[in-house]
C-alpha cells in the first residue's frame, strides 16, 4: 500500500558552503503554438518565493537566474489552444549549468538532459510513474467489479496478495535506486522513500555511502533529521513514552499498557489506505486481544474534525483507545516518533521495545501467531 504523504515543515539550521549557482533552462516544444507562455515557481534556500513567466517564442522558452544550492521547481505550460483540463507542469532541479527540455506540445514524456542531477531525478520519477500505474491499474480492478465481487473473500485476497507484490517490488526498487545513486539527490529521495518501510539498521549504512554535497543539500540535511527520529524507533528500542487524551478528555500514556503486545496504529479518518487497513487490525484485536494484544490508535487530525473521528471510530468498530490531539503533524506522538505519513504503525512487546513496523493485511496476524506459538503471548 503505497503512503500517503503530509507535508512536513522541519526548522533544520542550514549553513552553506555552496557557491551561488547560475541556472539555465532551455525548453523546446515542436508544436507550440504563438501565444503558449511558461511559468517557473521555485521557493529559494532563502525562503523567498519565486514566479517567472515567459513568452515561448517560436517553440522555444528560456529562465535564467542563480540558487545558492540545488533547488526543486515546478514549471507550468500555458496553451492558448490545448485545453483538456490536465496540468501541463514539469518538475526539476535549478542547479549549475544549462538543463535542456525537449518536448512534443506538452511536457508529458518530456526529455530533459544537459544536467546530471536533473537527468537522475527523471529516472527517479520515471520510476515512480512504473508504479503510480501499477497501483492505479489494481484500484481500477477494484472500481470495476460488483460490490458482491468486492465483499468476496477470494476477491479481498486476490487484491492484498497482487498489493503486497506491488509493495515489494515498490521498496526493493526504491532501495537499488539509493544504493546506485550515492552521489545524487535523486538518491536521497529515494532513500526517503524506502525509510517509510526500512528500518534504521538498513538506512543508516546507505546513507553513510552518500557524498558529503549530497548530505549537505536540503534533502540530504531533513533525511538526516529524519534519520535520528528513525533511530528512536529503531527495531528493539524502547519507544519513547507519551500522554494523549481520548475521546473523553482522559489523558492515555503508552506506558499504561506495559505488559501487553502493542500495536501503536497512527491513522486518520479520511485518510483511505488506513480505512481500508481497519478491519485487518480489528480482526487481530479479536484473535489476540484476551491472549494479551492491543492497540492504541492515535488520529492525525485537524480541530474541527472530532466529530468525523468518533464516527469513523463507531463505524469501523475500533474497540481499542484512541487517542487524538486533534494538530494533524503536530501531533505530540507523531513528531516524537518522526511520523510523515500514514498510515503507519509500531508493534511493540511487552517491555516497550519494537519488535516489527508497518504490519498489513495478514502481516499482523501471522505476526501474532508467531509469537504465540513461541510462546510470547499467554
Amino acid at each position: 500500500m503505497k503512503k500517503i504523504f503530509i507535508a512536513l515543515l522541519v526548522a533544520i539550521p542550514f549553513i552553506s558552503t555552496a557557491q551561488n549557482n547560475a541556472f539555465t533552462i532551455k525548453g523546446a516544444l515542436e508544436n507550440s503554438v504563438p501565444g503558449d507562455s511558461a511559468l517557473i515557481q521555485y521557493t529559494a534556500p532563502s525562503g523567498v518565493h519565486q514566479q517567472i513567466a515567459t513568452s515561448v517564442i517560436d517553440g522555444h522558452f528560456t529562465f535564467n537566474g542563480v540558487v545558492t544550492e540545488p533547488t526543486k521547481a515546478e514549471i507550468s505550460l500555458k496553451h492558448k489552444i490545448l485545453k483538456d483540463g490536465k496540468d501541463d507542469k514539469l518538475e526539476l532541479y535549478l542547479v549549475q549549468g544549462t538543463t535542456i527540455i525537449q518536448g512534443k506540445s506538452t511536457f508529458e514524456d518530456a526529455v530533459v538532459s544537459g544536467t546530471r542531477l536533473n537527468e537522475e531525478y527523471l529516472l527517479y520519477r520515471t520510476e515512480e510513474k512504473f508504479f503510480d500505474s501499477k497501483y492505479q491499474t489494481l484500484e481500477a480492478e477494484a472500481n470495476a467489479a460488483t460490490e458482491e465481487e468486492r465483499k468476496s473473500a477470494s476477491f479481498k485476497a486476490k487484491q492484498h496478495i497482487e498489493e503486497a507484490a506491488i509493495d515489494s517490488a515498490y521498496y526493493i526498487s526504491k532501495q537499488r535506486f539509493a544504493e546506485n545513486h550515492t552521489a545524487s539527490i535523486a538518491g536521497i529521495l529515494a532513500l526517503n522513500d524506502y525509510a517509510y518501510t526500512a528500518d534504521y539498521s538498513l538506512l543508516k549504512p546507505i546513507f553513510d555511502k552518500f557524498g558529503e554535497d549530497v548530505k549537505g543539500s536540503k534533502e540530504g540535511r531533513f533525511f538526516l533529521a529524519k534519520l535520528e527520529k528513525l533511530k528512536i524507533t529503531a527495531i528493539g528500542k524502547i519507544l519513547p513514552d507519551f500522554a494523549e487524551p481520548d475521546a473523553s478528555g482522559n489523558l492515555v500514556k503508552l506506558s499504561s499498557l506495559r505488559g501487553k503486545y502493542v500495536l501503536i496504529d497512527f491513522w486518520a479518518p479520511w485518510c483511505t489506505p488506513c480505512r481500508a487497513e481497519n478491519p485487518n487490525v480489528v480482526k487481530a484485536y479479536e484473535h489476540f486481544h484476551d491472549k494479551g494484544f492491543t492497540v492504541l490508535g492515535v488520529s492525525l487530525d485537524g480541530p474541527k474534525y472530532r466529530d468525523s473521528w468518533l464516527k469513523a471510530i463507531k463505524d469501523d468498530h475500533l474497540s481499542w483507545p484512541q487517542v487524538s490531539e486533534f494538530k494533524y503533524m503536530n501531533d505530540t506522538a507523531a513528531k516524537l516518533y518522526g511520523i510523515n505519513a500514514i498510515p503507519q504503525n509500531f508493534l511493540i512487546d511487552p517491555e516497550g521495545r519494537v519488535i516489527a513496523k508497518n504490519l498489513r493485511g495478514e502481516a499482523l496476524e501471522r505476526k501474532l501467531k508467531q509469537l504465540l506459538n513461541q510462546g510470547g503471548l499467554q
